[in-house]
């Protein structure tokens, strides 16, 4: 059976506002999204593939690394998705969609984040053949978080940021040895 170029391959959801957002790669490297208003059936799901002008997954041969994170502000009440993922030379980027109070996520706008431009040269992150990807954001601290290995260095990095400010801090490694 031949494969289908469409098929998923890597895969993360989160909540925003009640509705279920199931992010996903295909093997043809386009990144798309299924999304649930809460129910706890499997025939309520819409497509919708996410446009962005340069938003082509790479390394797919290695396993697509994706990664997302969604958060509600408690002063303004917007909700906030973020998705980190491999893209054109093994680079780390972000791509992000801010969502007003009361308004519906699909009239919102998808956008180039300014992780994409971090690390050296201000091009992103290399990361390595092997590595794995993760973010998180603190409810404690309110920092957003992303975990990755880079093509220089065994070690595990994280680089954060206070998402209300758009600083990131430089990634910094987080473990001596790999265990």
């Amino acid at each position: 059976m031949a494969s289908d170029p469409k098929q998923p391959v890597s895969y993360s959801a989160v909540e925003v506002d009640g509705y279920a957002h199931l992010f996903y790669a295909r093997k043809n490297g386009a990144l798309a999204q299924l999304y649930q208003r809460g129910s706890n059936t499997t025939d309520d799901y819409h497509f919708r593939d996410i446009e962005l002008n340069d938003v082509v997954l790479q390394g797919i041969e290695q396993g697509p690394l994706l990664t997302a994170v969604s958060w509600q502000a408690l002063m303004t009440g917007w909700n906030y998705i973020r998705v980190y993922f491999l893209g054109e030379g093994r680079r780390l980027r972000e791509i992000c969609k801010d969502i007003p109070r009361g308004q519906e996520e699909k009239y919102c706008d998808w956008y180039e984040g300014a992780f994409s431009k971090q690390g050296p040269n201000r091009k992103g992150y290399s990361l390595a053949p092997e590595s794995a990807l993760t973010a998180n954001v603190e409810k404690s601290t309110g920092l957003l978080k992303v975990y990755f290995t880079t093509k220089d260095s065994p070690y595990t990095f994280v680089a954060w940021t206070d998402p209300y400010t758009g600083r990131w801090e430089p990634a910094r490694r987080i473990q001596d040895e790999l265990r």
